[in-house]
């Protein structure tokens, strides 16, 4: 996205613990999200990693995303929001229930509404209406991708490429204590 030209930003989940811990996940591209905030141009934020920021509690994710909500709330119309998860965690209700409070419905109430500049003898004036027709292509939209695990011959594959020393002792472990489903993911 960056090399298109397009403003987008990296955020570990599990560093976000209050509203300051927002600039410190941000590191070196604070100055592009201060930069950012001024302009009117689509942000694009890739919010890392609901398994990892869930390692302490659901509710230290749940402290993240409203982390992530405080710091874009008023610029959720501009915003799109990718989250990487474990299928095991998106398939847990709580967080998808999450991820629809804190981002999904305030993203589309955000698309729901519009900013006015009203001029008068007393200067300008901004005030939020409300939009009659929400358009199609304004509605937020949780779009899930997953990863297939990799067969077994792919898996041996990537055993090999990542240099294990003794791969017939690594997969009889494998075997042994069946663990084939973390070792094909």
């Amino acid at each position: 996205l960056q090399m298109d030209g397009k403003t987008a930003f990296f955020i570990e989940l599990n560093q976000l613990t209050d509203r300051d811990s927002w600039e410190l996940a941000l590191g070196q591209s604070a100055s592009a999200y201060t930069r950012w905030l001024a302009s009117s141009e689509e942000g694009y934020f890739f919010l890392d990693a609901v398994d990892e920021a869930r390692l302490i509690s659901h509710a230290a994710f749940k402290k993240a995303l409203r982390v992530v909500q405080l710091n874009l709330d008023q610029h959720l119309n501009r915003v799109h929001i990718a989250i990487s998860s474990r299928w095991t965690d998106w398939s847990i209700d709580d967080v998808r229930t999450t991820v629809e409070e804190l981002l999904v419905s305030p993203i589309e109430a955000a698309h729901r509404t519009a900013e006015v500049i009203l001029e008068g003898e007393f200067g300008e004036k901004s005030i939020t209406l409300p939009v009659e027709n929400l358009s199609s292509d304004a509605q937020a939209e949780t779009f899930v991708v997953s990863l297939d695990s990799l067969s077994r011959p792919e898996a041996h594959k990537l055993a090999d490429a990542y240099g294990v020393v003794n791969i017939s002792i690594f997969w009889t472990a494998i075997d042994d204590g069946q663990y084939d489903y973390m070792a094909t993911r």
